[in-house]
């Protein structure tokens, strides 16, 4: 777009915000008497509060049985596969770094790393 096109545009835009539609005031009355009435609808059809478990209102909070059951199967597939490693991980493992030189324990420092740096 060019710059004459674009104060064009602006110009239009401009034109259509001056004179832009206003709603009656009996329009607005009506719809405000409206909104009042479904307001007050809305709070004398409610129903005290049930006294709930503090099971329902975990599962409430978590999304229902559904989000529980997926919870629990991710659970007890991450204690699996953490229990039983699977043979061929450490062949991928191989794949990805294969120059690295480094083993499962050089990833997982202990005390004696940190003791025999420098300085201390």
């Amino acid at each position: 777009m060019t710059r004459d096109n674009d104060t064009q545009l602006t110009s239009f835009f401009e034109a259509a915000t001056e004179h832009a539609p206003r709603p009656s005031d009996e329009l607005m009355a009506r719809i405000l008497a409206d909104a009042a009435q479904a307001q007050s609808d809305m709070f004398s059809s409610q129903m005290p509060a049930a006294r709930t478990s503090r099971l329902s209102g975990i599962l409430g909070v978590l999304g229902g049985w559904g989000a529980l059951a997926g919870l629990a199967t991710a659970t007890v597939a991450g204690v699996w596969i953490g229990f039983a490693e699977p043979g061929g991980l450490g062949d991928y493992t191989n794949l990805i770094l294969p120059s690295s030189g480094y083993g499962v324990t050089d990833l997982m420092p202990g005390i004696d790393s940190y003791l025999l740096e420098d300085g201390v």
